[in-house]
């Protein structure tokens, strides 16, 4: 299935596919402990949006960089992946296809670069 992977360190979005498990989940963000971060809303829509849980504190944000969702107050550190919400009723627990009608277009003006703080 098709995601979008938020690519810090590179400032773009890509699309990839993605075989849907949290093994591919890693791979694909080159982390070893994920989080699920659920988005707000959008066009009556939810998300997932997955990061490293330990981005903030083992140096991705110097490493890779931050990034901010719109209407999602946290900064993320590192890379991110974009897919429908993991609860699909039909199936049980696992991730839902982001549909065709979105893409890059849809989720770019969503996503801000931004630059950490040096103490």
């Amino acid at each position: 299935m098709r995601a979008i992977l938020i690519e810090t360190d590179k400032h773009t979005l890509r699309e990839v596919e993605f075989a849907g498990t949290l093994h591919d989940a890693y791979r694909l963000l080159g982390i070893t402990i994920i989080e699920r971060v659920p988005l707000p809303p959008y066009n009556d829509r939810e998300w997932d949006l997955w990061v490293d849980e330990e981005g903030l504190l083992n140096g991705a944000a110097d490493r890779i960089g931050l990034f901010q969702f719109k209407n999602f107050d946290q900064p993320l550190a590192g890379r991110g992946l974009i897919a429908g919400n993991i609860y699909d009723p039909e199936d049980g627990e696992k991730w839902a296809p982001l549909p065709d009608v979105y893409d890059i277009r849809t989720f770019a003006p969503m996503v801000s670069w931004l630059t950490p703080i040096k103490e």
